[in-house]
């Protein structure tokens, strides 16, 4: 019985991300349904585990961290102003899709080539839109407030697509489940 429960012991403890936790309470769950024994030794551990589980919520999260530092009123210690301005919006989606890219080793030439092709596509397709326009005032909209910019870009259903079939499938999705995906990952 110990030699079953080491590993379900290790796994519940050592599990950092929300979903390996939850595959990991998943699995001695359902292995304490078929050995009631193995359910007594695993006790302590699953509780421990649903606890940390639980006790996970947004204030608690990396994103939250980032998200205080932004607003927060700027010290002089700040080293990045908070984001206020569309092309900021630009910079940070930008800065997100290479760090996506690269996390995820779809960095080969003709990836990259792509990625910034998709990129620009998404900027200017994020430029031209009316709701966009409208915001700005009829302005560039480039150079107008946050607000209309990040909203379109939150709920961009545009397909991540790194072309000529290099997309894996996993990562060939809207804008806005990769950067869901990427929050659910923070951990």
């Amino acid at each position: 019985l110990q030699s079953v429960a080491s590993p379900l012991v290790e796994q519940l403890r050592s599990s950092t991300s929300r979903d390996a936790l939850a595959r990991s309470i998943g699995r001695a769950e359902e292995m304490s349904r078929q050995s009631p024994g193995l359910a007594v030794v695993l006790g302590d551990d699953l509780r421990d585990a649903h606890t940390r589980m639980e006790a996970e919520t947004f204030a608690n999260r990396n994103f939250k961290a980032e998200y205080d530092k932004f607003a927060a009123p700027l010290t002089a210690a700040d080293s990045r102003p908070a984001i206020q301005d569309a092309v900021q919006v630009y910079v940070c989606v930008t800065e997100f899709l290479h760090s996506y890219c690269r996390v995820h080793q779809l960095t080969s030439d003709s990836q990259t080539r792509l990625r910034e092709q998709f990129n620009r596509q998404l900027q200017i397709e994020t430029v031209n839109h009316p709701a966009i326009n409208a915001a700005a005032g009829g302005v560039n909209a480039v150079l107008g407030r946050i607000g209309a910019t990040a909203e379109l870009m939150w709920t961009s259903d545009k397909k991540f697509d790194l072309g000529g079939g290099t997309t894996p499938s996993e990562h060939e999705k809207p804008l806005y489940r990769l950067l869901n995906r990427a929050l659910q990952d923070d951990s």
